[in-house]
């Protein structure tokens, strides 16, 4: 058997099953927000716990430790150990019962014990002390209300570590 193509063949790129999303929802400009094409350095929208205020603890915009653009979120509890240290938002106006994606990079300071990134009260990654380059995580949920938390924190036993994180993203899967 052969297949001929001749000049009035034609071909037609059927997308039905490819998925699809939305616009981006996390617009806050931070370093974090490189899929939005609005990076700054700022930790514009997110909110610290236990890392300011509490000896030397960190959470800040800087741009030594980078995976895209010029800046990257950075959080680190290895001076004062603290349980729960983090940084974390709320992300308002979602269709509950739809799924959402969830994606960014990642990686662990090199000291300390694990941290996780976890959205709407499930994990979507774990970052152990190991991981000292940047990888990249995927996290898709159908969400129960209009708003879900975005949660970043340390999770062990000696409540310290720290992370890097870099270009997340949220989008409504259509």
């Amino acid at each position: 058997m052969s297949l001929e193509i001749s000049a009035e063949t034609s071909f037609a790129l059927d997308l039905t099953n490819a998925q699809q999303y939305g616009p981006e929802l996390l617009t806050d400009a931070n370093a974090a927000s490189d899929p939005n094409g609005n990076e700054a350095d700022a930790t514009t929208g997110w909110t610290p716990v236990s890392l300011t205020g509490t000896g030397a603890n960190v959470f800040e915009s800087q741009g030594a430790v980078k995976n895209t653009g010029s800046y990257a979120l950075h959080a680190d509890a290895n001076d004062t150990p603290t349980a729960n240290a983090g940084f974390n938002k709320t992300v308002s106006g979602l269709d509950a019962g739809e799924t959402y994606k969830f994606t960014g990079v990642v990686r662990h300071t090199g000291t300390g014990g694990k941290w996780v990134v976890a959205f709407d009260g499930a994990v979507a990654t774990s970052i152990p002390t190991a991981s000292t380059t940047f990888f990249s995580f995927e996290f898709e949920k159908a969400v129960a209300g209009s708003s879900v938390a975005i949660l970043i924190s340390e999770n062990s036993a000696t409540n310290d570590g720290g992370v890097y994180v870099d270009n997340l993203s949220l989008k409504k899967v259509l």
